[in-house]
């Protein structure tokens, strides 16, 4: 009883039309069995047309709603089975490990990458003060051999 309460559960449609399909049985039997059979007026024979018409018109509605479903569940059953090859999981480690361990990783990179920027700043600092304390001494040298080459002359060694 549990499995077709479940079932049922899945297929809406599929548990009305089939318990519509009851209830006309039932209404049917009932009908066959308090209307009085008289042998004048054919009351058993049009109980049985409208139990037979009855399934008729149960199984001539309930088809296309049966065979639409069944095109859906084989539909759903093959996606199913695509997504489920495409995320099947054959890792050894779980994801969120594994995320949390590349994150620490490219962190640390860039800590690595800061520090070694902050060295190459600072050694750039030190080229430009060197490159300025050289063009301060060229330019005394360019004063005094060029601008005043007379005091160079004056305080130069002789042999």
């Amino acid at each position: 009883m549990r499995a077709f309460f479940e079932w049922a559960r899945r297929h809406p449609v599929l548990a009305g039309v089939l318990g519509l399909s009851v209830a006309f049985v039932c209404v049917s039997v009932v009908l066959l069995f308090i209307v009085p059979r008289s042998p004048l007026d054919g009351g058993t024979e049009r109980i049985i047309v409208q139990v037979i018409s009855s399934a008729a018109l149960v199984l001539a509605a309930s088809l296309p709603v049966l065979l639409s479903t069944r095109k859906s569940v084989e539909k759903v059953a093959a996606d199913t089975a695509i997504v489920r090859a495409e995320v099947k999981n054959s890792h050894t480690t779980n994801l969120r490990e594994e995320s949390d361990e590349r994150h620490d990783a490219v962190m640390d990179l860039l800590t690595e990458l800061r520090e070694e920027m902050r060295e190459t700043r600072a050694d750039v600092r030190g080229l430009r003060r060197d490159g300025g304390r050289q063009d301060d001494r060229l330019q005394r040298l360019e004063d005094v051999v060029f601008v005043h080459p007379a005091s160079h002359e004056r305080d130069a060694p002789t042999d």
